[in-house]
């Protein structure tokens, strides 16, 4: 499969998964900010590796750059 098709799967998919994770997994656990950075789909669409990042909720990164400033 061309390149440039599987690029645009990956894209699909990373839409996808984004809303999911924004409007219907509801999960305590994650807290924060949940981002889909990259999808990377094998030739044959079997796999899909999924990268993403989590930013803490603004309340936590607060503290942790209070309590790093206080350091200086």
């Amino acid at each position: 499969m061309k390149k440039q098709r599987l690029e645009g799967i990956g894209k699909e998919m990373m839409r996808v998964i984004s809303k999911v994770l924004l409007e219907e997994v509801k999960n305590p656990k994650i807290k924060g900010l949940v981002s889909v950075t990259e999808v990377n789909v094998t030739e044959d669409l079997k796999f899909a590796d999924t990268y993403f990042s989590i930013l803490p909720p603004f309340k936590i990164m607060k503290k942790k750059s209070n309590m790093i400033m206080k350091k200086f």
